[in-house]
């Protein structure tokens, strides 16, 4: 398929699977994506396509090439707003939302759904398509309870999930992809497998290793405050202390590949430390936001 045609079903969020790998492939994909980013930004009313264009032009003018094809990428984009009379995108770009550090945010889809979203986490979805494509796109950890309908999919870059009408947790982070199903069935497909889970039952890819999951819980522990983890790497367990806390943690003189099973607390930085650290008979130096780990 030729660049152009790809670029036009990217806007459109028709791209199957195998058409989104030759997307991806794209030399100019990179640049794309961040085009993305900075028209979700933008307010539909006030979109000019004119000022976009000189924006990127001037950004990057030593490659006439990829202008050529940021330029269609707009072109295609004001005249969806403008063949339909549209004061918003129809596209991915229709809305984006995001929490920072030490921040959740629940949000009410157009069917009525619930996502809650944990730190340092974005979806975006496109409002008006939402009957014909109940889709999300998803980086980094959210809560989801879903109305009844037809399909409803979460994507993210390393597997997709797909649910009718039901409650599930999802995890896309650094290499990491998770999900856990709450209530009903959830299909679950990546490069590397296919499955259905039912409630109580997880499935985790971790840099290429599939790994199915058993749970007692009715629902994620983080939506109460406190993170738990059935096995996991310890880098992956100090980073989220790094996204409740709003902190610098450096673990350069340990073993961060080490598993870690347990949880931590999101009230209390001192105790949340102490919890994750002492089974490893780890303790850590603290000067305002940086924490410095060390073998006792």
């Amino acid at each position: 398929m030729d660049r152009e045609t790809l670029i036009k079903k990217w806007l459109n969020h028709s791209l199957t699977e195998a058409e989104m790998e030759d997307f991806k492939s794209l030399p100019d994909y990179d640049e794309l994506v961040s085009l993305n980013e900075g028209l979700m930004s933008l307010k539909a009313p006030n979109f000019n396509k004119d000022l976009v264009w000189n924006e990127i032009r001037e950004r990057t003018q030593k490659n006439k090439v990829r202008l050529l094809w940021y330029k269609t990428a707009i072109s295609i984009a004001a005249s969806v707003l403008i063949g339909f009379g549209l004061l918003f995108f129809t596209n991915i770009f229709d809305l984006a939302l995001s929490t920072s550090s030490g921040e959740s945010l629940s949000v009410t889809l157009p069917d009525e759904s619930a996502v809650l979203l944990n730190a340092n986490t974005s979806i975006h979805y496109a409002r008006v398509n939402w009957s014909s494509d109940r889709s999300v796109h998803l980086i980094g950890e959210a809560y989801f309870k879903v109305t009844k309908g037809n399909h409803f999919t979460v994507r993210t870059d390393l597997g997709n999930v797909t649910v009718l009408g039901t409650e599930f947790n999802v995890v896309n982070r650094r290499g990491i992809f998770e999900v856990m199903c709450y209530e009903g069935s959830v299909s679950v497909s990546s490069d590397h497998n296919e499955i259905i889970l039912t409630p109580g039952e997880g499935y985790r890819l971790i840099n290429g290793s599939p790994l199915q999951l058993k749970t007692i819980t009715t629902a994620p522990t983080w939506i109460e405050n406190e993170s738990s983890f059935n096995q996991w790497p310890l880098h992956f367990v100090l980073d989220e202390l790094e996204r409740q806390y709003d902190i610098r943690i450096d673990d350069s003189q340990i073993d961060s590949q080490q598993s870690f099973t347990g949880s931590f607390t999101h009230t209390n930085l001192e105790l949340a430390l102490k919890t994750v650290l002492t089974p490893f008979d780890l303790t850590y130096t603290k000067e305002q936001n940086q924490i410095v780990l060390v073998r006792e």
